[in-house]
């Protein structure tokens, strides 16, 4: 009988163990679903905000001449609502300096500083990629030269974007 005792009593602390544990699943599975929405909520409107704001700037600034199209970037989400970026992708035969001269003062004409230059590489090697990167209060924008032989097919991009660099 005492045996039994035991073997029960142990069985409904473990049934207590397992209670808890799920209870502290279903918890945290809450807590989780509320900091997402709640990130929604509070964040999705001025992400939204930032968006519309990256779609104008972007749809102001002329494109290089005779450079051809090859992708357009457009991402935002309302559940990621900390970031957005706007942009293309393009390929050209001109000169990278020249492209880099045209957009250089085609943003500055727009307001854009210029706060950082770096040199780009592909898993370590150095293919002579380059960005440079331009701020505009919270806005950024990224003129990328992918290098002398672009693998990725395109020759350059320019990118404008919100919470992925650090501006202001």
């Amino acid at each position: 009988m005492e045996k039994e005792l035991a073997t029960l009593e142990r069985i409904s602390k473990e049934n207590e163990k397992e209670k808890r544990k799920r209870q502290w699943r279903w918890a945290l599975a809450v807590l989780l679903l509320l900091l997402l929405v709640g990130n929604r909520v509070i964040n999705g409107k001025r992400g939204e905000t930032h968006h519309q704001q990256l779609v104008q700037e972007f749809s102001t600034i002329a494109s290089f001449p005779n450079a051809s199209l090859v992708a357009n970037v457009d991402n935002f989400s309302p559940w990621n609502a900390r970031k957005a970026s706007v942009g293309a992708t393009y390929l050209s035969k001109a000169q990278f300096s020249d492209i880099k001269d045209f957009y250089e003062h085609e943003l500055q004409s727009y307001g854009w500083q210029l706060v950082q230059s770096r040199s780009l590489t592909q898993w370590g090697k150095d293919l002579g990629g380059h960005e440079w990167v331009y701020c505009k209060g919270e806005l950024a924008a990224s003129l990328e030269y992918a290098g002398e032989k672009p693998e990725r097919g395109w020759t350059y991009a320019l990118r404008l974007s919100w919470g992925l660099h650090r501006c202001t």
